[in-house]
């Protein structure tokens, strides 16, 4: 897998995502790559991350939480402490 990071704007406004799994090996979410993606339900984040910018989950009134999936003490865990979007659960 040669992917190292998602770039800025992706999957920007692709409401039929309802599910994420970023592979082994990404270390960089870039900003709004996933923005107003309003259906989003599951992000799955893997301890390879180590940026996740600031923007790069935002919505557009998108309802209910989203359920993150990542290692314990991971960036992503931190990352998402303080966004109410995100349920964090770790594996």
């Amino acid at each position: 897998n040669n992917l190292k990071k998602i770039e800025v704007g992706l999957f920007q406004g692709c409401v039929s995502l309802t599910e994420i799994i970023i592979p082994n090996g990404v270390t960089e979410i870039e900003g709004t790559a996933f923005t107003v993606c309003d259906n989003l339900k599951k992000v799955t984040i893997p301890s390879s991350v180590t940026n996740i910018d600031y923007y790069a989950f935002d919505r557009d009134g998108g309802k209910g939480t989203c359920m993150l999936v990542t290692p314990k003490g991971s960036y992503a865990e931190q990352w998402a402490e303080n966004r109410s979007r995100f349920e964090v659960v770790t594996e």
